[in-house]
């Protein structure tokens, strides 16, 4: 993990984030909520959204498609290109029409764009431990999805279906919150089925995974409630978010690089034979 921030891109990456912060607090501090500056943060952590996903194209290349984390690398990598043209979206929109909250608008599709994005790289995560699904994961796999789905768009992710919204707000508002679950559930699965030498790269990507739900709950909650502005705790969180799945990227190559010639064989192997 050391070498990890000894890396240029991620030197970078974390020297941007510092300015990103250091911007937000600014943010913070100003009475004003509506300024440009509030406007153009969100295309300012869009950039790390971008910068990850570009990333993980570059690096599914490396590994090859036919790979199992090629392919996990590319969809992962296409959602967070996906967020990232969504904020730069939602600022034209900010922009342009001096809308803080554009909803619905484009810039939906991007967003929504990014969960069946995710949503199969995860899977080829989930694919890649198959060998250590037991029965019992599996029946316990079963028996926690509809769990979590209820508790989670009950209380967690309760969608507001008000009679005064458009049918295209109500529409959306049940997709996010569909969404969000089904990424939980996942998260959940992949935590109970993940082992092994790669295991602490996978744990990455979960943490990852897990901020960005939190900073999706926090903008629901926040914007249903009218209290949201561009560069709020919940825009703090998907900041976060989007440089944790930057640094999975990373730290999974360097894993790679530098396992034992005999474990990175066997782990490519597997991978490839998935």
């Amino acid at each position: 993990m050391k070498l990890l921030f000894k890396n240029p891109v991620v030197i970078f990456a974390s020297l941007y984030l510092i300015a990103i912060l250091c911007w937000d607090v600014a943010l913070f501090l100003n009475p004003d909520k509506s300024t440009l500056l509030n406007y153009w943060f969100n295309a300012g952590y869009g950039l790390i959204y971008l910068a990850g996903g570009i990333l993980g194209l570059i690096y599914s290349r490396q590994l090859g498609f036919k790979s199992v984390f090629g392919k996990a690398f590319a969809f992962i990598g296409t959602g967070l290109v996906s967020y990232a043209v969504a904020q730069f979206v939602w600022l034209f929109y900010n922009v342009s029409s001096s809308v803080e909250i554009p909803y619905p608008s484009i810039a939906d599709v991007f967003f929504l764009l990014f969960f069946p994005l995710i949503f199969i790289g995860f899977m080829l995560f989930i694919n890649t431990f198959k060998q250590s699904i037991t029965k019992k994961v599996a029946i316990e796999s079963v028996i926690l999805v509809p769990i979590v789905f209820i508790v989670s768009l009950a209380i967690i992710f309760r969608p507001d279906l008000s009679s005064d919204l458009s049918f295209m707000q109500k529409a959306l508002n049940i997709l996010y919150p569909v969404s969000d679950t089904l990424f939980l559930c996942l998260i959940l699965i992949v935590l109970r089925v993940s082992g092994g030498y790669l295991r602490s790269t996978i744990l990455l990507f979960v943490t990852a995974g897990i901020m960005q739900l939190i900073a999706d709950f926090l903008f629901t909650y926040r914007s249903a409630n009218d209290i949201y502005w561009n560069g709020d705790v919940s825009d703090l969180a998907f900041t976060i978010a989007s440089f944790l799945f930057l640094l999975s990227f990373v730290y999974f190559m360097q894993k790679m690089v530098g396992a034992k010639p005999q474990t990175a064989t066997a782990t490519t192997a597997t991978a490839s034979a998935v």
